[in-house]
C-alpha cells in the first residue's frame, strides 16, 4: 500500500462486501452445523470488523457527528453496541467443545443485527461525499493505522473502545 492513495468511500464499501459475504457464509455453516467452518468465519468477521470499526468509530463517525448529523452518529453507535454484544454471544457459543441444537439455533438468531448493520451502514458512502478533503485525508490515515494495528473487534471493544458495552465472553 506504500505510495497508494486510499479512497475511504471505496474502502468502506469493500469492507462491507467482505463482511456481508463472511456473514452469509457463517449462516450457511451454522445451518449445516459445521462448527469448524463457523468458527473460522467468526474469526474472519472478528478480524475484519475490528480494524474497520476502529477507524469508523474513531474517525468516520466523529466526522459524521461534527459535519453531518449527530442523530446518524448516535444510531450508528447504537448499532455497533448491539453488534459487539452479538459477537460476544457468538464467541461464548463457539467456545464450547460440542454445540447442541439449541446452540446452533441461538447462533443463527443472535447474528441478525450484524447483517442489519452492514445494510444500514453501507449508506454511509453517499454521506461521506459531503465531507471535506481534510476529513477524507484524516480518514485515509485512520484506515492505514487501524489496519496496521489489526486488532480483532472483541479485543478492541474490550481494551480500546471508549464507549463500553457488556461483553459476555
Amino acid at each position: 500500500m506504500v505510495g497508494q492513495i486510499l479512497d475511504p468511500v471505496k474502502e468502506i464499501q469493500d469492507d462491507h462486501k467482505k463482511a456481508r459475504d463472511a456473514y452469509f457464509d457463517f449462516l450457511q455453516a451454522v445451518d449445516n452445523h459445521n462448527a469448524s467452518r463457523a468458527k473460522e468465519i467468526f474469526h474472519i468477521l472478528d478480524t475484519v470488523m475490528g480494524a474497520h470499526w476502529k477507524w469508523e468509530e474513531e474517525s468516520l463517525y466523529e466526522s459524521v457527528k461534527q459535519q453531518l448529523s449527530e442523530d446518524l452518529y448516535n444510531s450508528l453507535m447504537k448499532e455497533h453496541d448491539e453488534c459487539i454484544v452479538v459477537m460476544s454471544k457468538l464467541a461464548a457459543i463457539f467456545k464450547k467443545w460440542r454445540l447442541s441444537d439449541k446452540d446452533w439455533a441461538e447462533a443463527r438468531k443472535v447474528a441478525m443485527p450484524i447483517i442489519y448493520h452492514i445494510a444500514t451502514c453501507d449508506g454511509l458512502p453517499i454521506m461521506m461525499e459531503r465531507l471535506g478533503e481534510e476529513d477524507m485525508w484524516n480518514l485515509r490515515q485512520a484506515i492505514f493505522a487501524a489496519r496496521r494495528e489489526n486488532i480483532p473487534l472483541l479485543e478492541w471493544a474490550e481494551k480500546q473502545r471508549k464507549r463500553k458495552v457488556e461483553v459476555i465472553c
